[in-house]
């Protein structure tokens, strides 16, 4: 008679015994097997991981073992989904169920950061791509929302009119730095700043800052609270909207060459230039 081990199911086991006179006596017994173990799922890479917004999020999955049904990680089920562009808490399970249903899970965690973002590429207000960005000795500095690049109708308020700026203006927040900390920042037009450039920062009155001109770019220096941060205030947030701008130049009038005095002028500077010419020859 059988006396296992069993596969999952019923089987009959059958009982015998024989006394000294040869006297044989037997019963049946059903054994029932049945499948209560879960399987064991485990993680392929670690069960936390940290991103930062844009990075690329590669998935390694799990693998499972069962008793019964041995390799399961083909049927291993997927919930969750991690979204790298938008920053938060993503929680994955990875589930194996075996056929007699017994059910069991892992999960990973994935962090997505803001991360430290230091540069951003887009249309000026003429429609020339430029790039802002900026270098700091503080690690944590970042570009929390993207800058803008905005037309000079955007300016609030206007401009003095003695500028002209290059290609509208420039509106950007650096935080999540340490109060006090400086920021060195560079914003290429995508063509030549002319060298009697400015970089004016908005604000009531518009004021000019230091800056470096070379090629196509114009660089400067902002301290949270110092100079061009508009806020004032050493929070470990930099404000600055502005822009490059030359001299507005001031139209020259006509002289009105056609009015009585004018010519009347005309004919005694030109008298006197022959005058001074004919005493120089001894005339």
């Amino acid at each position: 008679s059988a006396t296992g081990p069993f596969t999952v199911g019923m089987h009959i086991v059958k009982w015998s015994a024989t006394d000294s006179s040869s006297n044989t006596g037997s019963a049946d017994q059903l054994v029932t097997i049945t499948d209560t173990t879960r399987p064991t799922v485990l993680l392929v890479g670690p069960a936390t991981i940290s991103l930062n917004v844009g990075d690329a999020y590669a998935e390694q999955g799990a693998t499972a073992q069962d008793i019964v049904d041995l390799d399961m990680t083909a049927k291993i089920v997927t919930s969750g989904s991690v979204n790298t562009a938008v920053p938060g808490t993503y929680r994955l399970t990875y589930t194996a169920t075996d056929t007699a249903g017994n059910s069991a899970f892992v999960g990973r965690v994935v962090t997505v950061n803001v991360g430290t973002v230091r540069s951003f590429t887009g249309p000026l207000a003429s429609g020339t791509v430029g790039t802002l960005s900026f270098t700091t000795a503080d690690a944590t500095c970042t570009f929390p929302t993207n800058p803008q690049f905005l037309p000079l109708s955007a300016a609030s308020p206007a401009p003095p009119a003695g500028i002209v700026l290059k290609d509208g203006i420039i509106s950007f927040v650096i935080n999540g730095c340490t109060p006090g900390a400086t920021v060195n920042v560079t914003l290429d037009y995508g063509k030549a700043v002319d060298p009697l450039s400015k970089y004016w920062k908005a604000g009531t009155p518009w004021f000019e800052i230091p800056a470096t001109i070379s090629g196509n770019s114009i660089s400067f220096s902002l301290t949270d609270g110092g100079l061009g941060d508009t806020d004032g205030t050493a929070n470990g947030t930099i404000v600055d909207p502005g822009g490059a701008a030359l001299p507005a130049m001031v139209p020259v009038k006509p002289i009105p060459v056609n009015q009585p005095w004018i010519l009347v002028l005309l004919s005694g500077l030109l008298l006197l230039g022959g005058a001074y010419a004919m005493r120089r020859r001894g005339w």
